[in-house]
């Protein structure tokens, strides 16, 4: 650890919002559907967890800004017995009226640890702050430097930093209804307000939401430590990690063996069990074609009695491979939940 010469009284410690066993839930619980390569889930032992501190600085100010979004999916509105047609994808924006912050950002230079790197610009959210000697109650330990200007960090990640923050807040104000109404022209922003209510509960979809911000800093930054809880695990030789900061944003950040091969469609591993079976469909799919011909050079006759013997091939041979296909679906979907009980188990003994 290396820290600048300052007051020490002045150093504040966030406190975890999370515990450890909090942190191993939730990885069992976000990363359960990951295709773990054979072998590696074995590799995590969750008696190696830890809470990690790092050096950053608090940062108090205001902010204000805009956000974009997009509709997402096709809408009809009825307005006053008038419809209206709303597409996929029809873009609107809206204000972010200005807010203030305070939040916690680590510093970002040469000594700040490499699984570390991805949160330089997320900020800590935390309003529990202890004295310095905090740090020596707690299981923790000290990584980073504090040799920065305490503005350093800042300059450089700030405004990604606020924009994250306020990405939530425009998340919610792209889909407040009334709002997403005022923004594409649906209704007049006087009639919305007398209609508040007949809104309050209704949630309008939203895609693609963006945020540009502003933002000014109002007081000194202070030197804070902020808890990360890590786990740090070897598999064929090389090293992985999974991180998350210990707030309630539960940002979970990490290097994980990557899948080996993607696992194939029940589709594709059809095609190479049955590939007669799948030759016979694709060729037999087109059949009706021959009906309609048979219906102008022949007779009706004919063609019905052709169609009918068609149906009969089509259904015979889709039935042994739709079979085939939920079989395979079936498999994979307990597979699936063969590896999320393992890493659950593994990580929490549940």
């Amino acid at each position: 650890m290396i820290m600048k010469e300052c007051n020490i009284e002045q150093v504040l410690v966030a406190v975890p919002q999370i515990s450890r066993d909090e942190f191993l839930k939730y990885i069992a619980e976000t990363l359960g559907t990951y295709q773990w390569p054979k072998g590696s889930i074995e590799c995590l032992n969750p008696n190696k967890t830890k809470l990690v501190y790092l050096w950053g600085n608090r940062i108090k100010g205001d902010a204000e800004g805009s956000w974009t979004a997009k509709v997402q999916g096709d809408h009809k509105i009825t307005i006053n017995k008038k419809e209206i047609e709303l597409k996929d994808g029809t873009p609107y924006s809206g204000p972010i009226p200005s807010l203030s912050f305070d939040l916690a950002a680590i510093n970002d230079n040469q000594d700040t640890p490499l699984w570390a790197k991805e949160f330089t610009t997320v900020g800590f959210t935390c309003e529990n702050f202890q004295p310095y000697s905090y740090i020596n109650a707690c299981d923790g330990i000290i990584d980073g430097n504090n040799t920065d200007n305490s503005y350093t960090a800042w300059m450089k990640n700030g405004n990604e930093i606020v924009d994250k923050y306020l990405y939530s807040i425009a998340v919610d104000l792209s889909q407040n209804t009334a709002l997403a109404y005022i923004a594409l022209n649906v209704m007049p922003a006087e009639v919305l307000q007398q209609s508040a209510d007949l809104f309050s509960n209704m949630k309008f979809n939203s895609k693609d939401v963006a945020v540009t911000s502003r933002h000014n800093v109002k007081e000194e930054p202070t030197p804070v430590l902020i808890p990360f809880y890590l786990l740090e695990f070897e598999f064929e030789g090389k090293a992985y990690y999974i991180a998350m900061m210990a707030d309630n944003s539960f940002t979970l950040k990490g290097q994980i063996p990557p899948i080996k091969e993607p696992k194939k469609t029940p589709q594709q591993l059809v095609e190479e069990e049955m590939p007669d079976k799948v030759k016979k469909i694709k060729m037999i799919k087109w059949g009706w074609i021959l009906a309609i011909i048979l219906l102008f050079i022949s007779n009706l006759t004919i063609a019905a009695v052709y169609l009918v013997f068609w149906f009969a091939a089509k259904w015979y041979f889709n039935k042994d491979i739709n079979n085939r296909i939920k079989e395979l679906e079936l498999e994979a979907a307990e597979n699936a939940k063969e590896s999320a009980t393992l890493l659950m188990k593994r990580l929490t003994n549940k």
